[in-house]
C-alpha cells in the first residue's frame, strides 16, 4: 500500500486518498503510526487482532501503531486514510476498534485528503488536523466485530464465508472440507471463536447487513443476497437479534 510518508516533528496527523478496484484489497502490513481507515464510498473489511469488521462509509476503523491488518473489499471502495503519530495516537485507543463517522468527521476528512499532507505547524490546515484528531478521540465505538482463528483449517472455512456470506452450505460440508468430523469441527471452532458456527455464521451475515443497508440496499435484495429465502425470515433474524427491524435500525441517528 502507498504509504504517506514519514512523520515530521510538526505534523500530527497526514493522510491519503486511494481508490481499489473491487476485489483488490491492501494485504498484511503494519505503520510506526496510526491509522484510521475510512471508506467513503464502498464497503471494506478490516482484519487485525484476530478480528475482523466489515465497514461501511458510516464507519471508521482505528489501528493503532505497529499493529498489523489488512483491507479487503468485494466491490470498488474508495479509501480516504488518516496517519496518526504515534505521539498523537497515545490520545487514542490502544486497540482496533470501529468508529461512528458523524457528517462533521466525514467532511473534516474529505478536506485533508484534498490538500497537501505538508503543512506547517498554526496553519489552517495543522489547525483542520488538530480539530480531526478531537473529533476521533471523541467518537462512539461500534461493538460488532468477527473473531477469527488461527488454525489453518478454519481460516480457509472462515475466508470463504467472509467471501460469500449467503454461502448456505451445512457445517456437515465444512466439516468435510475442512477434514474434520462434525463435532470435531464445533470442539475446535468453539475453542478458537468463543461461539459455535452457526452463531458465527448468523454475526458475519448481520455485519454484513448493516453494512449493505446503511449503503441503501434494499431489505429484499440484503436478504436474498445473504442466503435467506425470504425477506420475512431475514426481518426476524434480525429484530431477534437486535431488537428491531432493519429499516428502523437503518434510519436511527448515530455517533
Amino acid at each position: 500500500m502507498p504509504q504517506s510518508g514519514q512523520h515530521t516533528d510538526h505534523r500530527p496527523v497526514t493522510w491519503l486518498a486511494i481508490d481499489l478496484r473491487a476485489g483488490e484489497g491492501i494485504p498484511l502490513h503494519d505503520h510506526a503510526h496510526g491509522q484510521l481507515i475510512y471508506s467513503a464510498q464502498g464497503i471494506i473489511q478490516v482484519e487485525g487482532q484476530r478480528n475482523a469488521w466489515i465497514v461501511p462509509p458510516e464507519r471508521a476503523v482505528w489501528v493503532p501503531p505497529e499493529l498489523p491488518h489488512r483491507i479487503g473489499n468485494r466491490a470498488a471502495a474508495q479509501l480516504r486514510t488518516l496517519y496518526v503519530s504515534a505521539d498523537s495516537a497515545r490520545r487514542l485507543p490502544n486497540d482496533c476498534q470501529v468508529l461512528w463517522v458523524t457528517p462533521f468527521l466525514r467532511e473534516l476528512i474529505l478536506s485533508l485528503v484534498s490538500r497537501a499532507p505538508i503543512y506547517e505547524p498554526g496553519s489552517a490546515t495543522d489547525r483542520l488536523a488538530q480539530v480531526a484528531l478531537d473529533e476521533v478521540a471523541i467518537a462512539g465505538a461500534v461493538p460488532y466485530r468477527l473473531p477469527l482463528p488461527d488454525d489453518p483449517r478454519l481460516r480457509s472455512l472462515v475466508d470463504a464465508l467472509l467471501e460469500n456470506p449467503g454461502d448456505a452450505r451445512s457445517v456437515v460440508h465444512w466439516a468435510r472440507a475442512c477434514g474434520m468430523s462434525v463435532r470435531t469441527l464445533a470442539r475446535v471452532f468453539k475453542q478458537e471463536m468463543g461461539m459455535g458456527f452457526a452463531a458465527w455464521r448468523q454475526q458475519a451475515r448481520l455485519m454484513t447487513a448493516i453494512a449493505q443497508l446503511s449503503e441503501g440496499a434494499r431489505v429484499t435484495d440484503v436478504a436474498l443476497d445473504l442466503g435467506y429465502e425470504n425477506p420475512s425470515a431475514f426481518i426476524a433474524m434480525f429484530k431477534r437479534t437486535l431488537g428491531e427491524t432493519p429499516g428502523r435500525f437503518v434510519k436511527k441517528p448515530r455517533g
